[in-house]
């Protein structure tokens, strides 16, 4: 049997898109239709049979897709895709004022914006890491740039959407680390090959998409260390993220984290497939 067998939009043709968007596979598109055609129910928010059967496959999906980047699924926030991840993050984070945000120029927009109106929000300055001749960021640059003071952050791709050169994201982010800043990791590009384990790239945040990993549109994930996720404002406020309400106010939900990041009925045939998803790139 072929791996194409695996996808059923591919035969007879060919495909090279796959940096834009991965073909889906038949494991994937099954449980998405097993959902709709015998669950279909909300999670989170019931306690009758196919309520808690769909939270448990949620959940099951997190732990799955958590695996794929060597994490701790308490650890993980579900989102709609990457660019919604950085998103959260810029929105969230409070940085002190005059505060500098190093990124490169091989960046997709979505790691790229976000942090421009952080920078300017906070009155600060966004510089840029410029790569080699092979697309590759010098590591004698970063550490000139991260050793100048007041760099709060640093965010960088993995593996550039348009050159494909991979980037030495565990030494960068140690040059981060030791000059006190945050280190993101748009994973994009390499969480589909294998590539992102947030152990050994020592970053403290790591987003990616479920279209660029064999799983469905409208879902991705941002994986964070316990420090910054209990730092990290929410950008929304709604139902489930919650743990008390009344006239006076309201308490964001405390455990498990992840939750007050998470409002509303999430896409849970997308995140119940991005977990099979998950399932089959960890068997390749």
């Amino acid at each position: 049997m072929s791996i194409r067998d695996d996808f059923p939009s591919v035969r007879p043709r060919c495909y090279a898109d796959s940096a834009a968007k991965t073909l889906t596979p038949h494991a994937v598109v099954a449980v998405m239709n097993e959902y709709y055609q015998s669950l279909d129910a909300n999670v989170l928010r019931g306690l009758h049979r196919r309520a808690v059967q769909c939270t448990e496959l949620v959940e099951e999906a997190r732990r799955a897709v958590a695996s794929t980047v060597n994490a701790s699924a308490e650890h993980l926030v579900f989102c709609q895709n990457a660019t919604h991840a950085i998103n959260q993050l810029a929105s969230g984070l409070q940085l002190p004022t005059g505060s500098r945000i190093v990124s490169s120029l091989l960046e997709h927009h979505s790691n790229l914006l976000p942090w421009m109106r952080l920078a300017q929000r906070c009155e600060g300055e966004l510089l840029f890491l410029e790569p080699d001749e092979n697309g590759v960021l010098e590591l004698a640059q970063a550490q000139d740039l991260l050793s100048a003071g007041k760099v709060a952050l640093l965010a960088l791709t993995q593996v550039s959407n348009v050159l494909g050169s991979e980037q030495p994201i565990a030494e960068l982010c140690r040059l981060a680390r030791d000059a006190g800043a945050v280190s993101v990791v748009d994973a994009a590009q390499s969480v589909g090959h294998g590539l992102a384990d947030v152990q050994l790239l020592g970053c403290d945040a790591l987003v990616w998409s479920g279209h660029k990993s064999f799983g469905p549109t409208g879902t991705g994930a941002l994986w964070m260390r316990a420090e910054l996720l209990e730092r990290l404002e929410p950008s929304m406020v709604g139902g489930g993220a919650i743990d008390a309400l009344g006239p006076d106010g309201f308490v964001v939900a405390q455990e498990p984290a992840w939750r007050r990041f998470e409002v509303g009925t999430p896409n849970i045939a997308g995140l119940i497939g991005l977990g099979a998803a998950a399932h089959y790139l960890n068997e390749q």
